[in-house]
């Protein structure tokens, strides 16, 4: 999987969450744009994970991506 690919995805507007899937059955979901920051040479990246540490992404062992559907409340009014 390609850098550009990912970065497209972050950058949609409006942002819509996605996981990252990785050879080894891992998948990771992205639900912010600023959970994730790439290496220099755009081969790895960094997310952000819920519980507060990060994981470290070799992008050339990621599979694919996947949009995940994600509902909006109404507010009550």
């Amino acid at each position: 999987m390609q850098a550009n690919e990912i970065r497209q995805l972050l950058h949609e507007a409006p942002f819509q969450t996605f996981s990252i899937h990785m050879a080894n059955g891992r998948k990771f979901v992205i639900d912010h744009p600023e959970i994730v920051a790439f290496s220099v040479d755009k081969r790895s990246l960094s997310v952000a994970l819920p519980s507060g540490g990060f994981a470290h992404l070799d992008l050339r062992l990621s599979t694919h991506t996947e949009p995940i559907e994600t509902t909006t409340r109404k507010r009550k009014r």
